[in-house]
């Protein structure tokens, strides 16, 4: 019989760029990289906002590009218009993927093909 306190190991992918910035972040706290990494996501799912449409302009969208784009580019390696396009659309996956985890009300259906909504918000 299990009580739900027992411990799993999950695994998420980041740039080495990425991640070497979050191992040097730990060690700078004196934190195991498993604490430091499991402080970010609670502290993430407390701060997560998901905006509608209505609630973005155009001028936000193109902000949140380029700044997602300077972070991708690096003064001492460049990357190809092909590869820079991978390494965002492969963050707009991910953000899709959070939000899909945070739309309560949202159901992958695999017999269906893909995702729908619950008429009474139930997973």
């Amino acid at each position: 019989m299990t009580t739900g306190n027992e411990k799993v190991h999950i695994g998420f992918e980041v740039s080495k760029k990425e991640r070497e910035l979050w191992q040097r972040h730990a060690d700078e706290l004196d934190m195991t990289y498993s604490d430091y990494y499991r402080s970010m996501i609670r502290a993430g799912k407390r701060d997560i906002t998901i905006e509608t449409s209505e609630e973005r302009n155009s001028a936000d969208d193109l902000e949140g590009l380029v700044e997602r784009i300077r972070d991708k580019l690096s003064v001492e390696e460049p990357l190809s218009f092909d590869e820079l396009v991978d390494e965002i659309v492969g963050e707009i996956e991910d953000d899709i993927e959070n939000a899909l985890i945070n739309i309560d009300e949202a159901t992958y259906r695999p017999r269906s093909g893909g995702y729908i909504l619950n008429e009474f918000g139930d997973k």
